[in-house]
């Protein structure tokens, strides 16, 4: 035997595609002994073949079918002394020992499962063949159907299909991924052949063997601490492995019950007389979906796909009980049952102690399930719905052989919750539901940065006063929060224990009665009592090793937190504090008796906290929790129907006063945690979606605890994932219950990597005066109030808004096929640049869309159908705010353009337009625009006509701001909103602060800005390199001449493909890396010329073979005229190359006179005259 280690190697077998292309091709290949038929001719001869039973079991069954499976010929007896048809055994010879029974019949005996003749039907008799064997597999078959039974499960078959079905599917497939294909295609007979390969794989059972060696083997037993950081990763990687395969499994099973139990229900309607002989032939059917309706009832519709989450819950909860068992061995609170016990000497015992029953295996599981049920009692009991599904034989002892080398005594991460939840539930589940597993070492760092007491600090005060401290998580999942702060109190109790300051009652007693969580997944809450209880088992021994004690329960429930209780709305509404929106929650129905747990949960949503008679013991009698830690979810305002549909709940309730715009979910979360947190004293930590820093739906939540609350504080991961499968960043906010002090500074960090070890400190922030500001990381307090002296705001100057939303208005859509289609959309008024270039009649405007606009030039123009569609259009917009003679846009990320041409542009352009310009057309009475004046005006703080007010400034000194670096920068600092990186808002542009400078100083930046637009226009202007070919002097010829001369030759497969980006490296022009495939010549220039021909000219060529691109690879005939073709070329470039430095100089002369513009002070004539209009506020001329 190998070196004992903690690593296991877990078995791959074959795929299941594979299995069934070879199981079918083994049917296909027979032959029958006497006529030489096909498998498919003989089984559809009419009358059926009888007494051909012996012959379909030596040659079909035995020979082909078995095989498929594994079996060698040494594992299949046929026709043992006791009768049995044909007996499959284990490999191994020293410990050889019955797998399964296959029972044979005639190819004339059809429906082997339905039929009954005589006393005994096939099923029955199969079944005490497998009695006196003592197993519980077996098989019934003719030859065609296949029956696997598990009578440990019950007496119907697990899984049936035809293998005439099957090798019909794929007579014609020859590959796995055909088969693959085609067995997609049939999901019945996919999940038959998964739960029989899953269950009959002779390597699978092999592997038992191996399995039990180990068990057996005491080197091999708690070989790894869990204390160890790396042995816990390692765990939870394998336990992924075994327990992928048997979730698949029970998917596969659960979806063939589910069938039968559908053909169960048809049968009761027509043949209700045999009502008892129908429930025993479909007693596993019925137990499976009584118990998935029953779960579905208690889970309340909180999973969007419910059958795939019972499947998994059934797979894990299986999982949870073993690794259960495992902690409490080496906790000694119940004797060993796994190495040096009856599971390491299966067969002995299984001799010895119960000869002939189906279940050794599970009876012995069920002995120990008692015996940790006596630990904690709501171990097993709340989760009998799961037992429709039995673990087979391989599972069992894969898991406890992975679980046995490992010591479970000191565990303190949240191993059941990562398995569940990362190796688990899907990645599109987890972001619809916003829920992600928190890493352990972000866990240990919130707690370490909130002050909750390390492992040690049994000597300090603040150590001992942390023993009858509250901590809540309303969001706790499986308690990845909760466990770490109990491991810590545990270990602070066991000190105390030990050193006799306290006995274990009463530390048993605060580990039980000073935590809470609420989740609404009721697995999620299990998984979460088991974690906790973990930690409460070194207290449950007496000083004999003897156990002694139990834990009766936990504060964990299962319940919406966000949901308010019908007093909590009550006190809002009398107390005035109340929304408008409030709804109160419907009445329960007459005589519905609440729960213990339901009376428990509106207890404490009512006192907000733990009160007395829940804990035992007294702790305070302030209202709240004094630690509140969680990672809530972040579902974003868009994310599914559901979704939407808890929103409007939300809003409801009436109690949350932070829900603003749309809104993400961990708002109303935040807030919660807020109400529960205790006044004065209580401290909250909570990680949540980076939108907290910038979005505009968080403004409330942010001033609110700038002003009220005292932010201890802020962790910033820019561009940095906390969670490997969410699609956000994140940002951990730390505070305490009261408002802050005048000279509270608020501690920042920038995380440089995302194990949280690595971070910069930022300069604190007085929060008292941040205004909301000290949730950017960015944030510049000395430029922000250096760019706000002697400036003004843009939208004074300005109209800011977006363009046309080009598409038809809803209530002109048909519906078609239920489904509403756009009359029109963005493509049928701006015309594509794929249109061609002719000009359509009705396309009288031209205009640009989004990526056309960058800084200071235009990638393209389109041609516009504004007067066709503007009655239908969904969102008009006045043409003056187009048709002006000057007007500024900008692209939503890439910069902004000077405009005189009078483009039209879309939504995703932001027009910018002089108010003067706007009040000279009569425009400003327009209600979207009027709407935007207004709004303007209050930011400027001037009641009348802007028109003075942007007459004093160029629009090309605004461009030259608005495209400065400078800035950029500024606005990324202190200004930006959302989470999308170089996105600006308009609402943004409107209050950027905009320098009143002298007109000389404008009139430079002005110049400057249209020179850089002057060469722009050249450079795009300049021919393409497709261009520069088609010139009529030139004559051309295919490649292949080159080759045929010897001047270029092809190294490599001709057949491979040209890679996505051929390079030129040397005097080699290299097609594709692997397998190396090259181009090579003696001139260079050629290779060149092919290197821009298949990157730019003929990208399309890219893919294709070499053999097959050669004949359309067209060069210049001569030598002469390929070097006249890249002497063009090379001179364009050159010209390109200059305007690009010229352009670049006028960039850096830019950023230079603006950075000067808001350095110096405003030009004090200007300003004078715009602060009288201020506060004059009345039609005056400024000059």
């Amino acid at each position: 035997m190998q070196q004992p280690s903690n690593v296991v190697e877990i078995p791959q077998f074959t795929s299941l595609a594979t299995f069934a292309l070879n199981l079918a091709q083994a049917c296909i290949s027979w032959r029958a002994p006497e006529s030489g038929e096909d498998i498919f001719s003989y089984f559809a001869h009419m009358p059926h073949h009888t007494g051909d039973e012996h012959g379909l079991r030596a040659t079909l069954i035995r020979e082909r079918i078995l095989p498929a499976f594994h079996y060698t010929p040494d594992q299949v007896q046929y026709e043992s002394r006791e009768r049995f048809d044909l007996t499959l055994w284990s490999l191994d010879q020293q410990n050889k020992r019955r797998i399964a029974i296959v029972e044979t019949k005639s190819s004339a005996v059809r429906n082997l499962t339905a039929i009954r003749r005589g006393r005994e039907a096939p099923a029955e008799q199969l079944e005490r063949y497998l009695i006196q064997a003592g197993i519980y597999m077996g098989i019934l078959t003719n030859g065609d159907e296949w029956h696997l039974f598990d009578f440990a499960a019950g007496c119907e078959p697990l899984a049936s299909f035809s293998l005439i079905e099957l090798s019909s599917l794929l007579q014609h497939v020859t590959t796995p991924e055909g088969a693959e294909q085609q067995l997609q295609a049939q999901p019945r007979l996919q999940q038959a052949l998964a739960i029989n390969f899953y269950y009959l794989n002779a390597r699978r059972w092999e592997q038992t063997d191996v399995f039990r060696e180990y068990l057996a083997n005491n080197d091999y037993h708690r070989i790894a601490s869990l204390k160890v950081g790396g042995h816990v990763e390692t765990l939870v990687q394998q336990i992924k492995q075994v327990l992928g395969s048997l979730r698949e499994t029970i998917r596969a099973q659960f979806t063939l019950l589910q069938q039968r139990y559908d053909d169960y229900k048809v049968l009761l309607q027509t043949h209700y007389t045999y009502l008892q002989s129908l429930d025993e032939d479909y007693a596993l059917s019925k137990k499976t979906i009584e118990a998935y309706d029953a779960w579905k009832t208690g889970v309340r519709g909180v999973f969007s796909n419910p059958q795939d989450e019972f499947c998994l819950q059934t797979a894990y909860i299986h999982f949870v009980r073993l690794f259960f068992v495992r902690v409490c061995e080496d906790h000694s609170l119940i004797g060993r049952r796994i190495s040096d016990g009856p599971f390491a000497r299966y067969e002995q015992y299984r001799t010895e102690l119960l000869s002939g029953i189906k279940d050794t295996y599970l009876r012995l599981l069920e002995e120990t399930y008692q015996r940790a049920g006596s630990v904690y009692h709501n171990f097993f009991d709340h989760q009998r719905l799961f037992d429709w599904f039995l673990l087979d034989e391989y599972t069992i002892l894969a898991l406890f052989d992975l679980l046995n080398r490992y010591d479970f005594e000191g565990l303190s991460a949240d191993v059941l919750g990562r398995v569940y939840n990362e190796g688990y539930i899907e990645t599109k589940d987890r972001s619809e539901r916003g829920q992600f597993y928190t890493p352990p070492w972000v866990v240990e760092y919130m707690l370490d940065s909130l002050g909750i007491p390390g492992y040690d600090a049994t000597t300090t005060m603040k150590g001992r006063e942390f023993l009858e401290k509250t901590v809540g998580d309303l969001s706790c999942g499986s308690g990845t929060f909760l466990v770490a702060a109990a491991a810590r109190k545990s270990a602070l109790l066991q000190k105390l224990v030990t050193g006799g300051e306290i006995d274990p009652d009463y530390a048993l007693q605060l580990l039980t009665g000073t935590f809470l969580g609420f989740d609404l997944n009721p697995f999620a809450c299990y998984l979460a009592e088991i974690n906790l209880l973990i930690q409460c088992l070194p207290f449950l021994l007496d000083e004999r090793g003897q156990l002694c004690r139990s834990v009766e329960r936990f504060h964990i429930y299962c319940t919406n937190s966000l949901e308010p209780t019908v007093a909590e709305q009550a006190h809002a509404l009398f107390s005035g504090k109340a929304t408008e929106r409030l709804s109160f929650r419907p009445p329960r129905s007459r005589g519905q008796v609440l729960s213990e747990d339901e009376r428990n949960v509106i207890s404490i949503k009512g006192a907000r906290g733990l009160q007395p008679e829940l804990t035992q013991f007294d702790v305070g009698q302030q209202r709240g929790i004094d630690y509140l830690f969680g990672n809530p979810p972040y579902v974003s305002a868009g994310e599914s129907p559901d979704n939407l549909r808890y929103r409007n709940e939300v809003w409801n309730y009436g109690i949350y006063h932070l829900l603003h715009q749309r809104w993400d979910l961990f708002v109303p979360f935040f807030e919660r945690n807020l109400q529960f947190l205790r006044p004065d004293s209580g401290r909250l930590g909570l990680i949540v979606s980076n939108g907290i820093e910038t979005e505009g739906y968080a403004e409330r939540l942010r001033q609110t605890l700038s002003r009220d609350y005292t932010l201890l504080q802020i962790d910033f991961f820019p561009r940095l994932r906390l969670f490997q499968d969410a699609a956000v960043e994140n940002t951990i906010v730390l505070l305490e219950n009261h408002p802050p002090d005048e000279e509270h500074a608020v501690i920042r960090r920038r995380h440089l990597h995302a194990d949280c070890t690595r971070f910069e400190s930022i300069p604190p922030v007085p929060q008292v005066t941040s205004n909301g500001q000290v949730f950017r990381w960015r944030y510049d307090p000395i430029l922000d109030k250096n760019l706000a002296e002697g400036t003004i705001p843009l939208c004074s100057i300005v109209y800011v808004g977006t363009g046309i939303v080009a598409q038809s208005k809803e209530s002109l859509d048909p519906v078609i096929q239920g489904r509403r289609q756009k009359l029109f959309t963005l493509d049928d008024i701006f015309l594509p640049p794929s249109a061609g270039s002719t000009r359509p009649a009705e396309y009288t405007e031209e205009g640009v869309i989004g990526n056309d606009v960058d800084r200071y030039y235009l990638r393209r123009k389109r041609y516009v159908a504004y007067e066709k569609y503007r009655d239908q259009i969904y969102r008009p917009r006045h043409r003056a705010l187009f048709r002006t003679a000057e007007k500024l846009l900008l692209g939503e990320t890439s910069g902004g353009y000077y405009d005189r041409e009078g483009l039209f542009a879309n939504h995703s352009v932001q027009v910018v337009v002089p108010w003067s310009a706007l009040e000279l057309a009569g425009a400003t009475e327009e209600k979207g625009i009027k709407s935007v004046l207004r709004e303007s005006q209050v930011l400027a703080n001037i009641p009348d006509s802007l028109a003075p007010i942007a007459e004093l400034f160029d629009l090309r000194y605004l461009l030259g701001i608005i495209n400065s670096a400078f800035i950029r920068r500024y606005i990324a600092a202190n200004m930006h909103e959302g989470t999308r990186q170089g996105r600006v808002y308009p609402d943004i542009w409107k209050r950027l602060p905009i320098k009143v400078t002298s007109t000389e100083r404008q009139q430079q930046i002005a110049a400057l800005v249209d020179a850089i637009q002057g060469h722009y226009r050249q450079l795009t202007a300049q021919p393409t390199t497709a261009a520069l070919l088609i010139d009529p002097t030139l004559n051309y010829r295919d490649i292949q001449g080159y080759v045929a001369r010897g001047e270029l030759r092809f190294v490599g497969d001709p057949q491979s493909t040209i890679a996505e980006k051929p390079v030129l490296k040397g005097e080699q022009l290299i097609v594709r890396h692997q397998p190396l495939a090259y181009l090579e010549s003696s001139i260079p220039a050629l290779l060149r010329y092919l290197e821009l021909y298949l990157t730019q000219l003929h990208a399309n060529l890219q893919g294709w073979t070499w053999v097959a691109a050669r004949k359309r690879i067209e060069a210049p005939a001569t030598l002469a005229d390929l070097q006249r073709v890249m002497a063009m070329i090379d001179q364009k470039a050159a010209e390109k190359q200059q305007l690009q430095t010229t352009i670049a100089s006028l960039l850096e002369q830019v950023e230079i006179q603006v950075e000067a513009a808001y350095q110096e002070p405003a030009d004090a004539d200007l300003m004078s005259s715009i602060r009288a209009k201020q506060q004059r506020g009345h039609n005056t001329a400024l000059f």
